[in-house]
């Protein structure tokens, strides 16, 4: 699910620490953290993302996820 023109209102935001960056199925990225909780772009690798060079800015480095809203979750995924 697209989210468009996101709000800070309708979204959580998590600082987590990434140890690894993976290509899920339909060219989802899948990030994972240091607490093993486990996100996702859905279908990053069609945008213009590519795993070499989201590798060199956010693995073993902390990141802000801003993790859109949802009426049944957020969008993590663990």
């Amino acid at each position: 699910m697209l989210v468009s023109n996101p709000t800070p209102e309708s979204c959580i935001v998590q600082t987590v620490r990434i140890i690894e960056l993976s290509e899920g199925s339909s060219n989802d990225i899948i990030l994972t953290s240091d607490t093993d909780e486990t996100f996702y772009i859905d279908n990053g690798l069609e945008l213009v993302l590519n795993l070499e060079s989201l590798n060199v800015k956010v693995l073993n480095k902390s990141v802000t996820l801003h993790l859109p809203k949802r009426w049944l979750s957020t969008s993590c995924h663990n």
